[in-house]
């Protein structure tokens, strides 16, 4: 009888150990100390991994993830439209990284079991805290410290050479048809993009003021016209690929020749890749972003 009672209190005893709060939360949290196949499907995603020192983690990206160079070897996993989500299970992630608001994206990968963590870089404050929380995932924590350093050390140079000065109205541009030699439909950055983050450290802001959470609005050359910018700044990083030279590109704006930006001379075309990249290279954006906006400054300290 002893024997048993002393097997039963055993059972319990071990059960309760088991079973404890403590064991409970770790069972359900399930935080690995680190992951070592990753996959990332945005472009910021894939710089942020490669600027922690995390390249080797990463088993998979997706077809727009250019840079580091390094990345373009990795295996495609489509793009938003037309994820394989069936390569990504042959690859076995431990973690997939991607864009908050993907519901889609996310819904599915969670119904196949795989890991997921969103991140958002819709603000230059969100790409730090994407950056410290990809860091802290994966025990990177003072690698993404000096990264963030880094940037909020540029950005308060920025807005310190900039406090006081007049803010010029700049329209962002992203996509439009080119060398036609007249202006008609263009889509631009609305108020819901890091671009517009970007403005106001940059000591401007968005000559757009419509619909607060449209991303991308289309706009015509009456609706640009309406709106006058003191700057247009195109972002166009295939003018190559068009076979077109910064002149048949400026040539278009001829047709709206009574902008205050065309009388001015104040069109800019940006072909540098990490210009559309909310991610690790934001300070680079911003010093393109400044010298454009504020070219009454002195901005050698941007060098330092």
């Amino acid at each position: 009888m002893k024997k048993q009672i002393a097997a039963i209190f055993l059972l319990f005893v071990v059960t309760a150990l088991f079973f404890s709060p403590k064991s409970l939360c770790q069972t359900q949290l399930d935080v690995p100390s680190s992951h070592q196949r990753i996959i990332s499907l945005s472009p910021s995603i894939t710089e942020i991994l490669y600027a922690l020192g995390a390249g080797d983690q990463v088993v998979g990206v997706t077809r727009f993830c250019n840079f580091p160079p390094e990345a373009k070897d990795k295996p495609k996993v489509g793009g938003l439209l037309d994820t394989s989500f069936e390569f990504i299970y042959r690859l076995k992630p431990d973690l997939v990284l991607l864009q908050k608001g993907e519901m889609g994206q996310k819904m599915k990968l969670e119904q196949m079991g795989v890991k997921t963590v969103e991140t958002k870089t819709k603000s230059i404050e969100s790409i730090l805290e994407s950056i410290k929380l990809i860091g802290d995932l994966l025990s990177k924590t003072s690698e993404a410290k000096a990264i963030i350093n880094r940037i909020e050390k540029r950005v308060s140079f920025i807005e310190t050479q900039t406090q006081g000065l007049k803010p010029p109205r700049v329209l962002i541009t992203f996509s439009r048809h080119f060398g036609k030699r007249t202006i008609e439909q263009v889509y631009i950055a609305g108020q819901d993009t890091f671009f517009a983050d970007l403005l106001r450290v940059s000591g401007g802001k968005n000559a757009y003021e419509g619909t607060e959470f449209v991303t991308s609005p289309l706009v015509s050359a009456e609706g640009i016209l309406r709106m006058n910018p003191d700057i247009i700044i195109e972002i166009m990083s295939s003018l190559d690929d068009l076979g077109l030279t910064q002149e048949d590109v400026l040539k278009d704006w001829e047709s709206l020749n009574h902008l205050d930006a065309y009388k001015n001379e104040k069109i800019f075309i940006i072909t540098d890749s990490f210009i559309g990249i909310p991610g690790p290279r934001i300070d680079q954006s911003l010093d393109a972003f400044v010298r454009i906006l504020h070219s009454e400054v002195d901005w050698e300290g941007l060098d330092d």
